[in-house]
């Protein structure tokens, strides 16, 4: 159920009725409500994280699914979020990921370094891949053009999820 529960973090309301909307929102936060110990979420992204499906073929980085990728501050974000004070309301209510990372450094799940590394890179990730969308490639680059990036986000994936290696 963790890794179910997580895919709604970043669910939202777009149209229809607005008692639809409303039930969407009591659901969503129904379903990240309970808090879930960090052993047994970190157990879980372990498994099915970017470290045991490593994209990263020779000098290609894949910016979704590489170790140090956008998959791996999704698993970041959904941890804190998931392990994190229920009494915090923005990590109930907010959907996007920026917003996240900075609810995440004031409760002190994320040091003000590893926000700052988590959301250069996000951002020149989600560049990219506009970038790569609209020419209609593929979701890779050379591994060295974000050689940088993707280690700042491993040693935070690595410091979030350490107690588990």
């Amino acid at each position: 159920p963790v890794m179910e529960n997580a895919r709604s973090i970043q669910a939202r309301f777009l149209c229809g009725d607005l008692s639809l909307e409303d039930t969407f929102t009591k659901y969503r936060k129904k379903l990240l409500a309970p808090r879930v110990a960090i052993q047994e979420f970190s157990r879980e992204i372990i498994d099915n994280a970017a470290r045991g499906n490593d994209l990263t073929v020779g000098e290609t980085f894949s910016i979704d699914n590489s170790a140090g990728g956008l998959q791996d501050i999704h698993w970041i974000v959904a941890c804190g979020v998931m392990t994190g004070p229920l009494d915090d309301p923005g990590l109930l209510e907010s959907v996007e990921t920026m917003s996240l990372l900075h609810d995440l450094v004031m409760v002190e799940f994320l040091s003000m370094d590893g926000y700052r590394a988590l959301q250069h890179a996000y951002m020149k990730y989600r560049e990219s891949l506009h970038v790569l969308d609209l020419q209609h490639e593929p979701h890779t680059v050379p591994s060295r053009e974000m050689e940088k990036l993707s280690l700042g986000v491993e040693r935070v994936f690595n410091r979030v999820f350490s107690h588990m290696t």
